[in-house]
């Protein structure tokens, strides 16, 4: 893939469409291939004004892998929990977790798998590891933050449970933790969530902690 020289000024602080005022700053790079590097690259933000109330993160770069089989098959299911170690959940949108490994129902015969570098072979596996990119929200308004673009009855999610919906401008998978949200999307749409939830948050004191 060709490469492309892309460059921005630092950007002043501007009031956001939830009156807030943030400041973003991007450092000059380049247009790579979708596996080179993170997806937020020389993104900064200035420290909040007052008190920090929500953490924004970049997860550590993880595996991500689909997983697709027939959980009627008692052959199939069995060979899923012995490889991961954990009971595979069967109604879309719950999870599991365990030893470091966490699996969310998509669908009748989908799962994804984050922090399982392999599964058993002969399974069914995409490896969606650099194609989506993964954020961590917390805060005691992290909830909030998410209501602003989010359809989802956030109260009731368990955690280790998510669901696909829209964010704002994107489609994620946002998935309860103990400590907040772990929100998924596709890596061409890292930066638009980004500015998005800094958009979003500005007003309770952000922190934003690229990995």
């Amino acid at each position: 893939m060709a490469r492309n020289s892309l460059s921005a000024p630092p950007r002043p602080a501007s009031v956001s469409r939830f009156g807030c005022a943030t400041t973003i700053s991007t450092t000059p790079r380049e247009i790579v291939s979708m596996a080179d590097g993170s997806p937020f690259a020389g993104l900064t933000l200035a420290p909040p004004a007052a008190e920090v109330g929500i953490e924004l993160a970049e997860r550590e770069p993880t595996a991500k892998l689909v997983l697709r089989g027939d959980a009627a098959d008692p052959a199939f299911v069995a060979a899923v929990e012995e490889s991961l170690g954990l009971a595979l959940p069967r109604a879309i949108g719950q999870g599991a977790e365990a030893g470091g490994v966490a699996v969310l129902c998509r669908g009748p015969d989908e799962w994804l798998v984050l922090g399982a570098g392999r599964l058993a072979d002969g399974m069914v596996v995409t490896d969606v590891s650099a194609a989506w990119a993964l954020l961590h929200l917390s805060g005691e308004r992290a909830r909030e933050v998410l209501a602003k673009g989010c359809a989802l009855d956030l109260e009731v999610l368990a955690s280790g449970h998510g669901r696909e919906t829209q964010l704002g401008p994107v489609h994620v998978i946002v998935r309860r933790c103990d400590a907040g949200f772990d929100l998924m999307f596709r890596r061409s749409h890292a930066r638009a969530a980004w500015a998005w939830l800094v958009d979003a948050a500005g007003e309770y004191g952000l922190r934003w902690t690229p990995s």
